[in-house]
């Protein structure tokens, strides 16, 4: 469907184990040519034959799973015959899913901002890729055929999960490259199971540090004149000293000063760099003469820079799984699972099961983790979570403590061959949290004692030193009914005591009660006897007020209406408000 129609398409097949071939084979098109190969052979070695049987003038590599706008390769036929000394021209990129849908990589994917990218020089550019990492989409690229065959008639073995990062490098070590502004590429990214070939897998991120090593050498086998490199580096004038410098000197020393990505191999390229350069005689003896550069300094920084990586690990989930009934679990299958930046994660397990398992239990690591399972699938069927060891469950995330935190799963009589997907996810930094919890956990523990100890020293100190105190609320209240509160309390009671609807028996004693409360009888009885009598008399009048003792609702109505009034209630609340404690009112 493209606009630009002058162009032959050279089909490679690299040992393809779908039907691939057969619908190749059914196209019937002067201008297609394929290439079928029986043994996969890698991006490289299955591209270069093509490449250098390719008639045309320019060459575009097109992934199978990837798609062109219409208008592709015609704007960029255009931007290379108008500009001769570019040698390759890419476009910005758009990224689809297994669908085809258009879709904005998460915040935290790699690819989410990588290819948007600004144009540079070759040598912005050769500076970049040093520093940093591929961010180029090779099926948004033209090349020129002579210098794309040129390159791939170098030495490219060993490069599986980046060739195209080489390619880039070696090109901008020959010519200008440019990125056009439209998006004419849709580049599919298939994250559910992480299949693109440069996904992040354990394996592939361990092949990858090794291919940055031949990534670092190149650089260090490319610059041939000190006026390029200083181009390329411009912050390597520093090495200038007395007008004298050592190109491969100044190179070791930025390659030791590389951080983040493969930050290992090239300390490992650096370091090797200037062991070479120490076996040489006359570089020795340069080195040594400009920078004061020995032996020595050669041992401090054998020291100092951590080539493998030994400070740090990456980030991966040692995974175990165990197959069992209600008695035993036996190892069945072990695997190391790649977490990204992101705490995501996903695992493939396949195994064998001898004989049938009742359970499938999975030991996510071998250390206190907290993770997040957000789909299991044991044979293509979605499982559910049986039981844990974990000591708790927050959003979705099993916290363990333990370091054999175990997850198990019931699967009836399983046998035979198992296929595990795991996906999920890792709580961010949970150890360290765990450990600052710990502290502050011993830290609050340590205030609350504190607390707890002055507490008791003041309850202490209220006992015994001013115990005294608690006896003035009820002198105050003694002597309010001395100087005429007991006239208002009387007449208070007495007007309950007409509405009370009891026997007469019933009223007498109660007011012997009321009267022996409030110390107006013969006095005999101590203050805790009156408190205790006055407690009796209030809870008998909640029990009337509330209507226990009432022959039916309409009586109970009628009462209320005629003593349950705002006037009523201030007068019986007297009595309350000036009571001094709690257990009075």
């Amino acid at each position: 469907n493209q606009t630009f129609a002058d162009f032959e398409l050279l089909i490679v097949d690299d040992g393809s184990a779908d039907s691939s071939r057969d619908i190749i084979r059914s196209f019937d098109d002067a201008r297609i040519k394929t290439f079928l190969y029986e043994v996969n052979r890698g991006p490289a070695d299955a591209i270069r034959e093509a490449v250098q049987s390719a008639r045309g003038k320019y060459v575009a590599v097109h992934h199978s799973d990837d798609l062109w706008a219409a208008d592709k390769l015609e704007r960029q036929v255009a931007y290379l015959e108008a500009n001769p000394n570019c040698a390759a021209c890419f476009t910005r990129v758009e990224f689809i899913d297994e669908r085809g849908d258009t879709f904005t990589p998460a915040e935290h994917d790699f690819y989410r901002e990588i290819f948007e990218q600004p144009n540079r020089t070759r040598t912005e550019w050769l500076n970049y890729f040093f520093r940093n990492t591929n961010c180029l989409c090779h099926p948004s690229a033209m090349v020129r055929r002579e210098v794309y065959a040129e390159i791939l008639r170098a030495d490219v073995h060993g490069f599986w999960q980046l060739p195209d990062y080489l390619m880039w490098i070696r090109l901008c070590f020959r010519a200008e490259i440019f990125i056009l502004p439209e998006r004419l590429t849709k580049f599919r990214l298939r994250r559910e199971r992480q299949e693109n070939f440069s996904a992040t897998t354990f394996d592939k991120q361990v092949r990858a540090e090794l291919e940055y090593t031949f990534i670092a050498r190149e650089f260090v086998e490319s610059f041939t004149d000190d006026e390029f490199f200083l181009q390329v580096f411009p912050e390597a004038r520093r090495f200038i000293i007395g007008g004298e410098l050592n190109r491969r000197f100044a190179l070791a020393q930025l390659l030791l000063s590389r951080t983040g990505i493969a930050e290992s191999a090239f300390r490992l390229t650096g370091l090797t760099l200037l062991k070479n350069l120490l076996a040489e005689p006359v570089d020795a003896a340069q080195i040594k003469k400009i920078y004061g550069y020995d032996d020595k300094a050669f041992l401090r920084d054998g020291g100092t820079f951590d080539a493998f990586n030994m400070s740090t690990r990456l980030n991966v989930l040692h995974a175990e799984i165990f197959a069992g009934d209600d008695t035993e679990f036996t190892l069945a299958a072990a695997k190391v699972i790649d977490v990204d930046a992101g705490g995501n994660f996903y695992g493939r397990i396949a195994f064998e099961l001898e004989r049938p398992a009742k359970y499938l239990r999975l030991d996510p690591d071998n250390k206190s983790v907290a993770v997040k399972l957000n789909r299991v699938l044991i044979n293509g069927k979605s499982r559910e979570i049986s039981t844990t060891n974990a000591f708790e469950d927050v959003d979705g995330f099993h916290r363990f403590l333990t370091r054999d935190p175990q997850i198990v799963f019931e699967v009836g009589e399983l046998g035979g061959r198992v296929t595990i997907e795991l996906f999920g996810s890792t709580e961010a930094d949970y150890l360290d949290a765990l450990n600052r919890t710990i502290t502050d956990l011993r830290a609050e523990n340590k205030r609350l004692a504190a607390q707890v100890g002055e507490l008791r020293r003041q309850m202490s100190e209220l006992l015994n030193s001013n115990s005294w105190r608690l006896m003035e609320p009820l002198r105050d209240f003694r002597q309010w009914l001395d100087v005429g509160g007991k006239d208002k309390a009387l007449s208070i009671g007495r007007l309950f005591y007409k509405a009370l609807p009891l026997g007469d028996d019933t009223k007498n004693a109660l007011k012997d009660k009321f009267y022996t409360s409030l110390g107006i009888g013969s006095g005999r009885e101590s203050c805790r006897a009156r408190r205790r009598r006055l407690r009796c008399i209030l809870h008998r009048a909640r029990k009337i007020f509330c209507g226990r003792n009432f022959s039916s609702s309409r009586a109970k109505s009628r009462y209320r209406r005629t003593y349950f009034t705002p006037t009523y209630w201030r007068k019986w609340r007297l009595i309350a408000r000036t009571c001094p404690t709690n257990s009075t009112r």
